[in-house]
C-alpha cells in the first residue's frame, strides 16, 4: 500500500539526507542503460523504517515500512507485507518443482519413443530381408 503526502513546496534533499544519516537512507541514481531520455537531477531519498504489526484484512500481519522523499514536496509512504513475499516464494518453489517433474517425465517419454523407433527399424530390417 502506498500513500502520498504533500508536505510543502519543496524538500531540501541534501539537508534531509544528512538529517536521516543515522538510519542509513538510500539515494541511488536510476540506471537506464543507453536510454538517456529521462534524467533525474535530484533523485529521491528512500528510508527503510523497519517492521510493524498491522491489521490487514482483519488479520494481524508483519509489514515493512518505508518512505521516499521527493524534492517537489511529496513523501510517499509504503508498506509491504512479508507474508506476500513468503507466499510468492512458496509458489515459485512449487512451480520450479512441478516444472522439473514434468521435464523429467517428458524426457522419459522421449527416450521410450526413441527406443520404440529403433526397435521398429530393426524389425523392419529383418522383415525386408
Amino acid at each position: 500500500m502506498q500513500r502520498l503526502f504533500d508536505v510543502g513546496y519543496e524538500i531540501h534533499l541534501d539537508r534531509a539526507f544528512s538529517l536521516l544519516a543515522s538510519i542509513a537512507p538510500e539515494r541511488p541514481r536510476p540506471v537506464r542503460g543507453q536510454a538517456q531520455a529521462i534524467q533525474i537531477p535530484n533523485p529521491p531519498i528512500t528510508v527503510q523504517l523497519g517492521t510493524e504489526r498491522a491489521l490487514v484484512g482483519g488479520r494481524s500481519q508483519e509489514v515493512e515500512l518505508s518512505a521516499r522523499l521527493f524534492d517537489f514536496g511529496v513523501i510517499r509512504a509504503s508498506t509491504w507485507r512479508r507474508g506476500i513475499d513468503r507466499k510468492v516464494d512458496i509458489i515459485r518453489n512449487s512451480y520450479n518443482m512441478l516444472n522439473a517433474e514434468s521435464q523429467a517425465r517428458r524426457s522419459e517419454v522421449l527416450e521410450l519413443v526413441v527406443v520404440a523407433l529403433i526397435l521398429a527399424e530393426i524389425v523392419l530390417a529383418f522383415v525386408r530381408h
